[in-house]
């Protein structure tokens, strides 16, 4: 779904996907990314654990993050993430809200 949303902005914005959190943190460990865009429920790895391993390397800690659930958060989760997230968003997800967002951070950036 997300390489749909995004691909008429494939000269803007390079998208890189994986199929696990594992995934996710490699390609951190190979390149820099302005965003990343994460679920929650994911194999090996769900994106608690990736948000926190992120923010507590100082060599990636910087990144920007959207997380992305289907499922209710305990109030542990959601005070974590209001902390260590730029956005939370919910299930189902409406892409045009996800591409506002993520254009809207990518614009304070600059």
């Amino acid at each position: 779904m997300l390489g749909r949303v995004f691909s008429e902005y494939g000269e803007t914005i390079e998208l890189h996907t994986t199929a696990s959190g594992m995934e996710a943190l490699v390609l951190l460990g190979q390149s820099r990314y302005d965003l990343l865009i994460l679920d929650v429920v994911m194999p090996e790895m769900d994106g608690m654990q990736v948000c926190s391993t992120i923010k507590t390397n100082p060599d990636i800690s910087g990144i920007r993050i959207i997380v992305i659930t289907g499922h209710q958060l305990s109030e542990e989760q959601e005070e974590y993430l209001k902390k260590n997230a730029e956005a939370v968003m919910y299930k189902p997800l409406q892409p045009t809200l996800l591409l506002e967002k993520v254009k809207d951070l990518m614009e304070r950036a600059r």
